[in-house]
């Protein structure tokens, strides 16, 4: 299953450089969305996966159009171009079979480009408008996978606060289903170090040592960080 990943290797790990200013391969969200996917692969029929924090961008930050409502600037048949930076959890994970994805984000049009992306490229998800914290506890699924991307980078404590919130209401109702992952992204974004923050897992600064208290184990880290609880 993970072999179809192997295609956006190349821009995974460009993105992911680009994000962090470290090239480590190792580090590259290549590795950390493999190990997710190869996880699922064993059974994937109705397997749950929730993302926090919705794919936004037509295009990368560096070309024209980042951000753009305007959908001339979506080219699904030219991956290249698209939003390695964020790393374009949607599309990757969506294209896998027999899943179940909900992305949830609190910007209409950020919702809006994402569901135009998905249906170019006839990915089937649930595209959900809500605050992360309100639908993680309304919400009666737990989830085999769950991907925290909520927030930007600056300024960073809005950001680490709506995180800590997140991974609180996930641990104290439950939300993971057994054995599931928690997937974190941006841990070792450098745009928060260049505005001082130095406590070294940027958006994470609270949700981490909160989920580590609360008996998780951190399985990859990287860019992105994968626990589980035991």
């Amino acid at each position: 299953m993970s072999a179809g990943i192997e295609k956006y290797k190349p821009y995974l790990d460009a993105g992911t450089f680009e994000s962090s200013g470290v090239n480590n391969e190792f580090t590259s969200r290549y590795h950390t969305f493999k190990i997710c996917i190869d996880f699922l692969h064993p059974n994937l029929t109705d397997k749950k996966v929730l993302e926090l924090g919705t794919t936004r961008s037509f295009v990368d930050g560096k070309y024209d159009g980042c951000n753009s409502n305007d959908v001339k600037y979506w080219n699904k048949d030219d991956c290249s171009k698209w939003d390695w930076s964020a790393g374009c959890f949607t599309l990757i994970f969506g294209q896998l079979p027999g899943i179940k994805l909900t992305t949830v984000d609190t910007q209409f049009s950020h919702i809006n480009r994402c569901r135009y992306m998905t249906d170019s490229l006839n990915i089937k998800c649930g595209h959900v408008l809500a605050d992360s914290v309100n639908f993680l506890k309304t919400t009666q699924d737990k989830y085999d996978l769950i991907y925290l991307d909520t927030g930007d980078m600056t300024p960073i404590e809005p950001t680490s606060q709506q995180q800590l919130s997140e991974v609180q209401i996930i641990h104290e109702y439950n939300i993971l289903a057994p054995s599931g992952l928690l997937l974190i992204d941006d841990v070792l974004n450098k745009t928060p170090k260049e505005y001082g923050e130095n406590s070294g897992w940027g958006k994470s600064k609270y949700s981490i040592p909160y989920l580590l208290d609360s008996g998780y184990e951190i399985l990859y880290k990287g860019y992105q960080y994968i626990l589980f609880l035991p």
